[in-house]
């Protein structure tokens, strides 16, 4: 995942990563890979100065999928586990939680809707609404397409305003979808 962040006057790109070698932790989801943050200066077009910050210090063991941006902390899920972590932008942990109930497993995809204060995430063709305490899954439906169910798996998401942005992929083919995102999902 990445998401774009300003601090002051400069502009810096976040992403995680699932980095060969190390990390795996506890209960381990995330085999033999260091969980990473990386801070990006867009302007200087180098990793800032410390960076990057190993994720397994905010207790983050899983291999990640999705990160979002809530305005104050970073917002990473996990792959293919049901753990979601709040972290600071220096990789320390704020808050973490085990999200119930939906037919998902793991988030591939996440976006946080800055105007609504909600945050919304997709696996496969699932989207699904989480609670600001990131233990419920607050809504749930199947992603459609012209109005037919869509295909293909979710790997990234981003608002525009109220434009959800989803990067895809379908038979090994990449795909930028958009769409106006109504007022609610049910």
């Amino acid at each position: 995942g990445a998401v774009f962040i300003t601090e002051g006057n400069d502009h810096f790109l976040y992403m995680v990563a699932n980095d060969p070698g190390g990390g795996g932790g506890p209960g381990g989801g995330g085999g033999n890979k260091t969980k990473n943050l990386y801070k990006y200066n867009v302007k200087t077009r180098a990793l800032a100065s410390g960076y990057p910050k190993d994720l397994s210090n905010a207790q983050v063991h899983d291999d990640v999928g999705g990160l979002a941006y809530d305005g104050t902390d970073l917002i990473v899920t996990a792959k293919q586990m049901s753990n979601v972590w709040k972290v600071s932008t220096t990789g320390q942990s704020v808050a973490q939680g085990w999200p119930c109930c939906a037919a998902v497993f793991g988030i591939t995809g996440l976006a946080y809707h800055s105007t609504r204060g909600a945050l919304y995430g997709a696996n496969a063709t699932t989207l699904v609404g989480l609670s600001s305490d990131l233990n419920n899954y607050s809504s749930e439906q199947n992603i459609t397409l012209n109005g037919s169910g869509m295909s293909g798996s979710v790997g990234a998401m981003t608002f525009g305003s109220d434009v959800l942005y989803i990067g895809r992929t379908e038979s090994n083919t990449g795909y930028i979808t958009a769409s106006a995102f109504a007022s609610s999902i049910t």
